[in-house]
């Protein structure tokens, strides 16, 4: 039974990135002179699909219930949506898929760090569920290699913490 529920955790529970590993990866770019960049996705869950063995089933939506096209029926969810017990885990695969297709590495000192390194070109990217810090040595390359990933998924709001006046910032 205690490996049953030890399985189920982990098909649910989503990593994060450890504040340990965040400080880190900010002290490393502000010594280096390097560029910061803070995103936020929003409605990241809806982006992550579910599980073919996941049944998931509901009601329709509020102002649907009486539609002739849905009165009486119940529908099965296809994709995450927050408030599922699995859609943190589903949004984490669904981001980790996406990243490493554009050439980035999870490392082995923590699941939510990744790194890219290539021609001179470094990337890195630390992901707190729907959040993200990227660091980069070249910022033309990195507006690039986001524009790249942009295409993929709408990420709406993106903002570029620049090192001239922050003097605090908190992710918590």
């Amino acid at each position: 039974a205690r490996a049953e529920v030890q399985t189920t955790w982990r098909r649910l529970v989503s990593p994060v990135m450890t504040q340990t590993v965040m400080f880190v990866l900010l002290a490393v770019a502000v010594a280096n002179g390097e560029h910061i960049v803070v995103v936020d996705i929003k409605g990241a869950f809806l982006y992550a699909m579910l599980l073919p063995d996941e049944m998931v089933y509901c009601r329709p939506p509020k102002g649907f219930e009486n539609h002739p096209r849905f009165k009486g029926k119940i529908m099965r969810l296809r994709k995450a949506l927050y408030g599922l017990a699995q859609a943190p885990r589903r949004w984490f695969e669904h981001m980790v898929a996406v990243l490493e297709r554009h050439g980035l590495t999870r490392t082995v000192i923590d699941p939510c760090l990744f790194v890219l390194v290539t021609r001179g070109f470094v990337l890195k990217a630390g992901t707190h569920v729907d959040d993200f810090i990227f660091t980069t040595n070249d910022p033309h390359r990195f507006s690039e290699w986001f524009g790249e990933v942009w295409k993929e998924r709408d990420i709406p709001s993106v903002s570029r913490l620049v090192m001239d006046g922050v003097d605090y910032m908190s992710l918590w």
